[in-house]
């Protein structure tokens, strides 16, 4: 029931997804694959389309069963679709209009700007002043609006732009990702950026091409709507029970932009209900707040206002004679502050001289504001470089599986402050105690693995990213690299009997079915402990917008 080139999409994305070419998927890899295609599911429902095409209860599914389970998603979004445009039919005329059209998607999980949603209906032939939708329409607008992945030809423009601006050949280095977001207007920590990049790297090669540069942009302007939708829940109220009643209070608004991050809500031009915000206002005025900071995160090189009134502060502080400008000895401080390690290996010192008189545009051997926030880029990238070496390391010496590190990563995730990208000891043994008993035996024997953990790639240097901003090189928590070598320990010792036990709880999470014996234990340890993917990284095609 599939044209062709949806057939060959989905057995694409099988093939993609079938990452150690066993002709077979699983629960966990059919709900990455369907984020990846931009489906908005719960996991609830990727877990019931698992159950319903597993017709040989094996727990997994082939290329058949995987086909099958796609028509039977196509069938269900069609139900939610048919049962959405009732419900908004406020004229009942049996069709939908531009505003009856963004409730229902987002009464289905779809989220989409008002400028998208106006380009793809004028790229199906109809003008949105006056668009009538019959169901068949709207189903065509469903399929253009995921084969644009949800970006209007703004977003497209700038991606593109941002992959010819970085790629080599055919494709661009994971390492510029960070650089590509600044570029398109998104400030994200280290953290942030590698996880993006898990999801839509599936074959783990560290580049992406257009394609997937694309889903990248779609998965952060997807989290930045549920953000949004989460705010409106909230706090808004509801006084009949339907979307169109259903309002945040005026005087709530700004403390609903402040749940996003933003201190200072804009003048609000427009509410069309005297008593609040409905959520199409909501949308808009949060999406005008988020439209400034991307320019300011532009304009300011990658750092949001917040950020570089932070780094203003810095850069006084090593301003002693408050002249505005950085020189001679004040230099010298910054440069022991920055980069210890080169500011002490005389055979580093060479490229140390070379990123100061980069930095130092004019010339004239000080360092203005402006100086200061180039110097401090090229800390972040050489550390993020170091970074990102330091995990490809780790992941090849602890020898995970491409699942297990994804595995891991969302548990990591969910456990730090993505300020600081880094795990702390007591947050771990609240987590691990979850699955495993912490008696004072245990306790003594984490510590000391903790401590060597510390110290697995100390031969590298210290350069954990803290923030963006700063850097303190005497921690006690660990990073993500540091975290997969302390997991291989666990798991390579059986601290706490832990194979034993995580096997037993995965083999009856899939009982009668069997489980792929060869990350058995490192999975289920990480769903024991709660390694689920937070609810802004999935979407819900159940949950309501309003």
């Amino acid at each position: 029931g599939f044209t062709k080139s949806e057939f060959e999409q989905f057995e694409s994305a099988f093939k993609l997804f079938d990452r150690d070419k066993s002709g077979e998927m699983d629960e966990q890899e059919l709900s990455k694959v369907l984020h990846f295609l931009g489906f908005q599911v719960s996991d609830e429902d990727v877990r019931q389309l698992a159950m319903e095409v597993d017709f040989d209860a094996t727990g997994t599914m082939d290329s058949h069963e995987f086909l099958v389970c796609m028509r039977k998603l196509r069938e269900r979004e069609m139900a939610s679709l048919k049962t959405a445009m009732t419900m908004h039919d406020v004229d009942r005329n049996g069709t939908a209009d531009k505003d009856e059209l963004q409730l229902i998607l987002y009464s289905v999980g779809y989220l989409p700007d008002d400028l998208v949603i106006a380009e793809v209906l004028e790229d199906l032939g109809m003008d949105p002043a006056s668009c009538a939708l019959t169901f068949g329409m709207l189903w065509q607008f469903m399929v253009e609006l995921r084969k644009r992945e949800g970006l209007c030809h703004e977003d497209v423009r700038s991606v593109q732009k941002a992959f010819l601006r970085y790629a080599t050949g055919t494709e661009v280095s994971a390492s510029h990702v960070a650089k590509i977001l600044r570029f398109m207007g998104f400030s994200k920590s280290f953290e942030e950026k590698q996880h993006l990049v898990a999801q839509v790297d599936v074959d783990d090669s560290g580049a992406l091409g257009l394609t997937e540069l694309r889903k990248l942009h779609r998965i952060c302007l997807d989290q930045r709507a549920k953000a949004i939708n989460h705010a409106f829940k909230t706090y808004s109220t509801a006084s009949f029970g339907n979307s169109l009643s259903t309002v945040i209070p005026l005087k709530a608004v700004p403390e609903a932009l402040r749940t996003m991050g933003f201190d200072e809500a804009p003048e609000i031009e427009e509410v069309q209900h005297t008593d609040g915000m409905d959520i199409r206002a909501f949308f808009k005025l949060a999406r005008k707040v988020f439209a400034k900071q991307e320019q300011e995160v532009r304009h300011n090189g990658g750092y949001t206002t917040d950020e570089v009134l932070a780094m203003r502060e810095t850069f006084k502080s090593f301003d002693y004679n408050n002249d505005d400008t950085i020189q001679n000895d004040e230099l010298v401080n910054l440069v022991k502050a920055v980069f210890p390690e080169m500011a002490t290996d005389p055979k580093l010192r060479p490229q140390l001289k070379e990123i100061i008189r980069e930095s130092d545009q004019d010339g004239n051997g000080d360092l203005d504001f402006d100086d200061f926030l180039r110097l401090m880029h090229t800390v972040c990238e050489l550390r993020q470089r170091n970074q990102l070496d330091k995990e490809r390391r780790a992941i090849r010496e602890t020898e995970f599986s491409p699942a297990e590190v994804h595995e891991f990563r969302g548990l990591f995730k969910d456990h730090i402050d993505l300020g600081s990208g880094l795990f702390e000891l007591w947050v771990f043994e609240a987590m691990i105690s979850t699955v495993l008993p912490l008696g004072d035996r245990n306790m003594h024997t984490l510590a000391v693995l903790w401590r060597e953990a510390l110290s697995a790639y100390q031969d590298l240097g210290d350069e954990t990213i803290n923030t963006d901003q700063g850097y303190d090189g005497g921690r006690e928590d660990i990073d993500f690299p540091e975290f997969l070598w302390l997991m291989r320990q666990i798991l390579a010792t059986n601290f706490g009997n832990v194979n034993e036990k995580t096997q037993r709880e995965e083999k009856a999470r899939t009982q009668p079915k069997t489980v792929k014996v060869a990350t058995t234990a490192t999975i289920g340890m990480a769903r024991a402990a709660g390694g689920q993917p937070k609810a802004e990284d999935s979407g819900s095609s159940t949950s309501s917008a309003a």
